[in-house]
């Protein structure tokens, strides 16, 4: 079985409990205004020019001239006509990256296990996260298997936003659930993220079900969806879960927005205002005996 993995980045600390390796799956049905990950959002392998590390030596353009144009600024790339691993392959100061690449279970599986050691001494373990990982339900099930083989946990970070017959079979054998509740209003919710929220809140009551370690993620973005009236409602949603170990209160930030711009996206959000700690603080304090975290 394969996959398509953006990346994978080892001794996280911010994506489940304990020491963890995270693998990041390309690809999500969802479009969330404020991503900060537009390389594993989007589907398929994509091109990163790092405008920085060019020289314009011209390589690129004169073997690449009907997809590669030079101005003042940098390179100018057409990537559907772009071949990806020739652009990286040919450029003498690797300003072009390569971001996806299709792995195998048991290819993944070798460059995990080499962080056992971390996993078991802080009971950490693997999270795969997204994009939405459960957009490619069979290969992350035959990784979990295989990590269950070598002993290791397994952590499913999901907006939830997948069929659950789809879902249902990988989420009963992933050891810990992350879940992100982006907004309580469902109009809200499609605005802000390409569609409503009825799957998702479905979802969760189901996955409550299950009896796993939960974590529930959400987000905070000035102006958008960090009303208190919003965030009493995702807080009310999930209090009585019964499987609830924590609520993380993400607070929003732009370093994803130079990503946008390496790979020729516009970024959606501007001027975005100054994150309210005032809020953030009233939040908690309505979240009582539930235990919080600020970043996870």
């Amino acid at each position: 079985m394969k996959g398509l993995v953006s990346k994978i980045q080892h001794y996280s600390t911010k994506d489940g409990p304990g020491i963890r390796s995270t693998v990041f799956m390309t690809g999500c049905n969802l479009r969330c205004l404020w991503c900060a990950n537009p390389e594993s959002m989007l589907p398929g392998e994509k091109l990163m020019y790092h405008p920085q590390k060019c020289q314009k030596c011209m390589t690129c353009v004169s073997l690449f001239p009907d997809a590669v144009k030079m101005t003042e600024n940098g390179c100018v790339i057409e990537r559907e006509k772009a071949d990806f691993d020739d652009l990286v392959n040919i450029c003498p100061f690797d300003a072009y990256e390569k971001m996806g690449s299709w792995m195998d279970s048991d290819e993944l599986i070798s460059l995990l296990v080499h962080n056992r050691e971390f996993y078991e001494s802080s009971n950490g373990g693997v999270t795969f996260s997204g994009g939405e990982g459960l957009l490619q339900v069979d290969f992350i099930e035959e990784c979990i298997d295989k990590l269950h083989d070598e002993g290791i946990s397994v952590c499913i970070d999901t907006a939830g936003n997948v069929s659950w017959n789809k879902a249902e079979s990988v989420l009963k054998k992933c050891d810990i659930i992350l879940y992100d509740v982006k907004t309580f209003n469902s109009d809200l919710h499609r605005k802000l993220t390409g569609c409503d929220n009825r799957l998702i809140l479905d979802n969760l009551s189901r996955i409550d079900a299950l009896d796993k370690e939960l974590y529930v993620r959400m987000i905070i973005v000035p102006g958008l969806n960090d009303s208190l009236e919003d965030l009493r409602g995702r807080v009310d949603l999930v209090r009585n879960l019964k499987s609830l170990i924590q609520i993380d209160f993400l607070k929003y930030h732009n370093l994803g927005e130079g990503k946008y711009r390496k790979l020729g996206i516009e970024y959606p959000l501007k001027d975005i205002g100054e994150f309210s700690e005032e809020i953030l603080e009233n939040i908690i304090e309505y979240a009582g005996s539930i235990r919080t975290t600020i970043g996870g």
